[in-house]
């Protein structure tokens, strides 16, 4: 579920990628484990070897490492880094204390922030308990890892400033620090003047950081975040937010399913920054395994990090996030129904409605009655309603059982109740993926089906059933790509380009009525 927003900072368009301050060069942190060997017990810890072996189904290896430590300075933390592979679980234990990531449910590859004082002077252990995961072969129980002991010095961002969702009013902001750290958001300024500022949380402690300021309406705002670890170190990033007004020409970028090949989602990423739109929807499955904590930052933020600094992200979980914690606590997303990740927002002249359509949307549900009250309330010229599943495709989520029927529930309730109620209202288009390609469908009642979902995930060409499964299909291309949307005055223009800049498709929307 979709925790309250703590701290919250987002704009709507970024002029450049965010800069950090230039430092002095800083000393690696010390590895606690250099030149340490590690011993390996399969009955619990009475006998060891240091021959690591496979991890079969119903093993649990214990293996353990012995290091000498002094004086720790303070403050001071630990970070623990492994190299296992995904078929091994790992737990591991620090002078016989549980070694946990700052999210219950993540899984980390590297874990930030721990505390120093569970080491010891003098001898020290550390333990990891290895059991297999769902492997087809057993792997192997050799452990590789690294504990480095982090001073205030090495304070980074983790994940860069990230822009989040945006009003006429406000902008929000996301980042996170590898070092518990203050960060504070200042330096509003815009036109070269500062800004008075209504309100802002403005401070926030941790590793996840989220602001939310409320601003004068300008068209655009610099802004500075400064991290803050221990008395002295420091480190800032600055950077623009545009924020779209009613009445004035808006752009956006809408793409999706970008997980599993990240040179093609940097790619994709790249000409859909190069498109300069205002703010960037994304349809989820954003990582291949979302609880995963390294995928997030290696997998999506790095590779677009340039798009993110410059276009306001607003986001809609898919399958392949798994419900990861990070999801809720990282992203700032406009208010929507309580205890879900449905959200609504008016940018400019255009609502945009986020669904999470593997919720409950059967026609009685209080989504449904959520969707109306927000399609019935708006003077909007243009709405557009994005969800992960489709309601129409001629690819493999539109599969029919032997009677005829959709096999999915997603896609069935987006047939049966998510597109009337968008019909009933006028809405523009409804935008989705989960289906790995580029389909635009034009279903009886005037609202476009689009399907975003080539933005990196293994391409996937119509079923056998095609026709069967998706009759209002116009236009398919199971190609790399992104849709540009352009609205100024009562028209609404799309056009759908690979990243090369090959055009593959365009529409146009007139102002509802």
């Amino acid at each position: 579920m979709r925790r309250s927003v703590f701290r919250v900072l987002t704009a709507v368009v970024f002029a450049a990628l965010p800069l950090l301050s230039a430092r002095a060069e800083t000393p690696a942190p010390a590895d606690l484990l250099q030149g340490v060997s590690w011993q390996y017990s399969r009955d619990g810890g009475k006998t060891f070897s240091d021959q690591p072996g496979e991890i079969g189904p119903k093993d649990a290896v214990l293996a353990r490492a012995e290091f000498d430590s002094s004086d720790v300075p303070s403050p001071a933390w630990l970070e623990l880094s492994h190299e296992l592979p995904g078929s091994v679980q790992a737990a591991f234990q620090l002078n016989s204390q549980a070694l946990k990531g700052p999210l219950e449910g993540m899984n980390y590859r590297t874990i930030p922030a721990l505390d120093a004082g569970m080491l010891r002077k003098g001898r020290n252990v550390l333990e990891a308990t290895l059991k297999a995961a769902k492997a087809k072969t057993p792997p192997p129980a050799t452990v590789r890892a690294s504990l480095r002991l982090m001073l205030p010095e090495h304070l980074r961002f983790q994940t860069a400033p990230v822009l989040g969702c945006v009003g006429a009013d406000y902008f929000t902001v996301s980042c996170r620090t590898n070092l518990p750290a203050k960060v504070t958001i200042g330096h509003i300024r815009t036109s070269g003047a500062k800004v008075g500022m209504l309100s802002v949380d403005g401070e926030s402690f941790g590793l996840i950081h989220r602001f939310r300021v409320k601003v004068n309406g300008a068209d655009s705002y610099d802004y500075q975040l400064t991290a803050a670890a221990g008395n002295a170190a420091r480190a800032s990033a600055s950077g623009r937010v545009v924020v779209p007004s009613p009445g004035k020409p808006l752009r956006f970028v809408a793409l999706g399913d970008n997980r599993t090949n990240v040179k093609d989602w940097a790619q994709v990423a790249s000409a859909a920054r190069a498109a300069g739109g205002a703010l960037t929807i994304h349809v989820g499955d954003m990582v291949t395994a979302g609880r995963n904590d390294w995928e997030w930052d290696e997998h999506f933020f790095a590779p677009a990090a340039e798009l993110f600094a410059a276009a306001p992200l607003f986001p809609v979980i898919g399958n392949h996030e798994q419900n990861a914690p990070l999801y809720d606590a990282f992203f700032a997303v406009p208010e929507g129904i309580a205890e879900t990740r449905s959200w609504a927002q008016q940018v400019g002249d255009v609502l945009l409605i986020g669904i999470d359509g593997r919720s409950d949307w059967s026609a009685d549900s209080a989504n449904a009655r959520w969707l109306e009250a927000q399609l019935a309330g708006t003077k909007a010229k243009f709405i557009f309603l994005v969800s992960h599943y489709p309601a129409w495709t001629s690819s493999r989520h539109g599969g029919l059982d032997a009677e005829g029927k959709l096999k999915e529930l997603a896609t069935r309730q987006g047939q049966e109740v998510i597109l009337p109620l968008l019909r009933k209202y006028r809405a523009t288009a409804m935008i989705v993926g989960h289906d790995h390609g580029y389909e635009r469908s034009e279903p009886p009642g005037g609202v476009s089906h689009i399907i975003t979902g080539g933005a990196g995930a293994p391409l996937r060409d119509k079923t056998k059933d095609a026709e069967k499964q998706n009759p209002h299909s116009k236009v398919y291309a199971a190609k790399l790509h992104y849709c540009v949307f352009d609205v100024r005055d009562d028209r609404c223009e799309m056009k759908v380009f690979a990243p090369d800049g090959q055009l593959l498709d365009q529409r146009a929307w007139e102002a509802r009525k």
